[in-house]
């Protein structure tokens, strides 16, 4: 949902990316989020706000396989960080005249 402050932690739903993966980032690879022992599909279980200093927009994103018998394995589970800019890049960028 575009309208979604990227700060907010949540449970569950759709990842809101602080800054959206490039191509080339594994998360773009269709196998990268499933589970490597059944193969599911990985869900979002958990997306925390973990901002600090210069990584004001910083996230942390936990996904597991919703199958039971998956989820006491290390395979079952991803989990990412996402920093976003850094503050002093997006004061640079403010400054910059257009």
């Amino acid at each position: 949902e575009p309208g979604l402050d990227i700060r907010s932690s949540r449970f569950g739903g759709a990842v809101v990316w602080n800054t959206q993966p490039s191509a080339e980032s594994s998360v773009q690879r269709k196998d990268y989020l499933t589970c490597g022992i059944c193969g599911e599909h990985l869900v979002l279980f958990v997306q925390l706000s973990a901002g600090y200093g210069d990584y004001p927009k910083r996230s942390l994103y936990v996904f597991g396989c919703r199958t039971s018998a998956c989820g006491l394995d290390v395979k079952a589970w991803r989990v990412l960080r996402s920093t976003g800019p850094l503050c002093s890049q997006a004061r640079q960028k403010e400054a910059s005249p257009a």
